[in-house]
């Protein structure tokens, strides 16, 4: 989450520096035109990404059945069991409640 704002903030700073070069210094077009274009491309990038690659599955479809598998996740370090919906093929991991 972090990572992505630094991302942006560093695009920012080369279309902030394209313009200051363009305007305040006049240099060379081709430093310009160099950093304009990667600075686009990293705050469009980083902007549009999170709508790519949501899930496209529709929960509403099928039913969640128990597979009966169960591990400690390793970073919550709570008891998960897995859940298979046949019309989707997606798994889900739910907390088991004691």
């Amino acid at each position: 989450m972090i990572l992505r704002w630094v991302i942006i903030g560093y695009g920012l700073l080369y279309l902030i520096g394209a313009a200051v070069l363009l305007f305040l210094v006049h240099t060379s077009i081709f430093l310009v035109v160099y950093l304009g274009v990667n600075g686009f491309i990293l705050v469009s990038a980083m902007l549009f990404e999170r709508r790519r690659y949501r899930s496209r599955v529709d929960r509403t479809q099928g039913d969640f059945q128990p597979t009966g598998e169960r591990f400690v996740d390793p970073t919550s370090h709570r008891l998960l069991e897995v859940f298979y919906n046949s019309a989707t093929g997606e798994r889900e991991y739910r907390e088991v409640t004691k």
